[in-house]
C-alpha cells in the first residue's frame, strides 16, 4: 500500500508533468496518438527493460500490467508485481518503457532509467517523453513484504494541450 508522503510527491510530480514536457528521443518520428478526456482506449504496454533509455535492450525482462485510465481523468495507471527485489533491479541497469501500441512496439512513448534514492523501500523515477509522444509519467517501485517489488506506473496524456 502507498504511503501518503508518496501519493503527495506522486500527485506534485504528475501536476508538474502537466505544466511542462520533458525533451524527446528521436526514435521514430510519428507521434502516438492521442486520446481525448474521458475517452482512453489507447493500450500502452509497459515493461521493465534491461539497460538505459538511451540504450535499451528491446526484449522486454519483466512484463508490466498495461495501464487503464482513473476515472474520466488524462491518468492512467497500473500495478504489478514482480518477484525480484528492488536492490536485485538496481543491482544492474534497467529502465521501464511504455510503449505505443501492442501493434506498434517498437515505437516507444516513456521511458524512466531505474535509479535513485531509495527511502523507505520506496523509490520514485519520473518517465519521459519520447518521440513528440504527449504522453510522460511516473513509475513508483516499493519493496513488498514476499521480497520482491511493487510497480506502479502512472502516465500522463496530451501534455501538449
Amino acid at each position: 500500500m502507498m504511503r501518503p508522503r508518496v501519493i503527495t510527491i506522486l500527485v506534485s510530480m504528475l501536476a508538474v508533468m502537466s505544466l511542462s514536457i520533458a525533451g524527446a528521443s528521436a526514435q521514430d518520428a510519428s507521434p502516438a496518438a492521442t486520446p481525448a478526456a474521458g475517452s482512453i482506449q489507447l493500450t500502452h504496454p509497459a515493461h521493465i527493460h534491461e539497460g538505459t533509455c538511451d540504450e535499451l535492450d528491446p526484449n522486454p525482462l519483466f512484463p508490466l500490467e498495461n495501464p487503464t485510465q482513473i476515472e474520466d481523468s488524462m491518468v492512467a495507471h497500473s500495478m504489478t508485481t514482480v518477484d525480484v527485489s528492488l536492490d536485485d533491479i538496481l543491482a544492474a541497469p534497467h529502465a521501464v518503457n511504455v510503449h505505443e501500441s501492442p501493434e506498434n512496439a517498437a515505437n516507444y512513448v516513456a521511458c524512466g532509467n531505474i535509479e535513485g534514492p531509495v527511502v523507505d523501500g520506496t523509490l520514485i523515477i519520473g518517465l519521459n517523453q519520447l518521440n513528440d509522444s504527449g504522453i510522460a509519467g511516473v513509475s513508483v517501485l516499493e519493496e513488498n513484504d514476499a521480497g520482491g517489488t511493487d510497480v506502479h506506473v502512472y502516465i500522463v496524456y496530451d501534455l501538449a494541450s
